[in-house]
């Protein structure tokens, strides 16, 4: 009786025991499965973020021209320099300027610039501007700074976006967050302005236009709409105003079409 008593008591602590085990695994059971299913999620997020230079346009190799000009208060200024050592393939072409802007080449030369990252910030960097929400200043000029008026009115810094295929659609108008403005796709343009509030930002003008469809058709090796060099800029009637200039807020609009102010890319 004494043995088969403790091989009883035996039985019941080895059942009592295997019974305890099931709740603790399974506890284990569940935060192990969040665990994974945490490192599958950042896995995936970041071969997204690192595949997104090969995916997203434009991509390293990709070409692509953007039209630009700098607008001060009432005048166009001279096509900007160029970059002194262009790191990132993202800058202005030297040999398609007019006397009122010139042409700025998208074609990236590393991931670093490539996808989401081919930005304004890139591309002011890389000419060595700095820039902010109310500033932008160019290495070898214009200053466009809000801070000052343009003659006896408030000021204010905009960077405005054209479709040069849709000539009938409404501008983008962006007044802050300057560097996240993205390089969408081919043939757009872009005007860095200092204007009175209120004032439309005019497209950029047919000459700069011809320049940017030469530097496509060429694919920006030679100029074939006749280059007029960086000299001089030509203005439009109205009031003058200080160099220097930025702005924080602001909308307007192209040809009568005005668009809301958006803050990005």
């Amino acid at each position: 009786m004494g043995k088969a008593s403790s091989s009883k008591k035996v039985a019941r602590a080895a059942r009592a025991g295997s019974v305890s085990k099931g709740p603790e695994r399974k506890e284990l059971g569940f935060p192990l499965a969040v665990a994974f299913t945490i490192l599958i999620g950042s896995g995936l997020v970041l071969y997204a973020r690192s595949d997104d230079a090969t995916v997203v346009e434009p991509r390293v190799g990709t070409s692509w021209f953007a039209a630009y000009g700098v607008y001060n208060c009432d005048k166009w200024e001279p096509p900007l320099a160029p970059a002194a050592a262009d790191t990132t393939g993202i800058t202005v072409l030297p040999d398609f300027n007019s006397s009122t802007g010139g042409v700025i080449r998208i074609s990236p030369l590393s991931d670093s610039a490539a996808g989401t990252r081919a930005t304004m910030g890139v591309f002011l960097d890389t000419l060595g501007a700095t820039f902010g929400n109310k500033k932008i200043e160019f290495p070898a000029g214009p200053v466009l700074d809000s801070g000052e008026k343009c003659g006896d009115q408030d000021a204010e810094l905009r960077i405005v976006r054209f479709d040069i295929a849709e000539s009938t659609a409404a501008p983008q108008t962006i007044t802050k967050d300057f560097g996240r403005i993205r390089f969408r796709k081919d043939r757009e343009a872009f005007v860095f302005a200092r204007v009175p509030k209120g004032v439309e930002v005019p497209r950029p003008d047919a000459e700069t236009l011809a320049q940017l469809d030469a530097a496509v058709t060429s694919g920006g090796l030679t100029s074939s709409a006749g280059a007029s060099g960086a000299t001089g800029a030509s203005g439009a009637t109205g009031a003058s105003g200080a160099t220097g200039a930025s702005g924080a807020s602001g909308a307007s609009g192209d040809s009568g079409a005005s668009s809301p102010t958006t803050t990005g890319s």
